[in-house]
């Protein structure tokens, strides 16, 4: 019986260990005329890229729009934030975004997961 439980255990502890290291990921809107519509996440050469696609979904052209990637340990404790401004979106448009994470910055080997945000100004 200690035995089946010591090997209940041992799974159990490879599980939650495996699982931690999940990329977990949301999105947000702050205002309802820019959407994201796709986004990933991709390590390269030097360290993680996030990308994706947004979309002016109000009635007009707006001055830009802000993409804020914030990036999380695995206690949601911010660690590194990167930010990517698209100029002059006409009603309508979808445009790519790409924000890079490097080795050196910050805190990253601490990377758990990371939120996606979009604004405009």
């Amino acid at each position: 019986m200690k035995k089946q439980l010591l090997i209940i255990g041992i799974m159990l502890l490879l599980l939650a260990v495996g699982l931690s290291g999940c990329e977990q990921t949301s999105t947000s809107t702050s205002n309802g005329k820019i959407q994201i519509i796709s986004h990933n996440i991709e390590d390269t050469m030097y360290g993680k890229r996030v990308y994706g696609e947004i979309k002016n979904v109000g009635d007009k052209t707006d001055a830009y729009a802000v993409v804020t990637v914030k990036f999380y340990d695995n206690v949601s404790k911010l660690i590194h934030t990167e930010e990517t401004q698209i100029q002059y979106m006409e009603s309508g448009d979808t445009r790519e975004f790409s924000v890079e994470y490097f080795t050196g910055e910050g805190n990253y080997s601490q990377y758990d997961h990371y939120n996606v945000d979009v604004w405009w100004v």
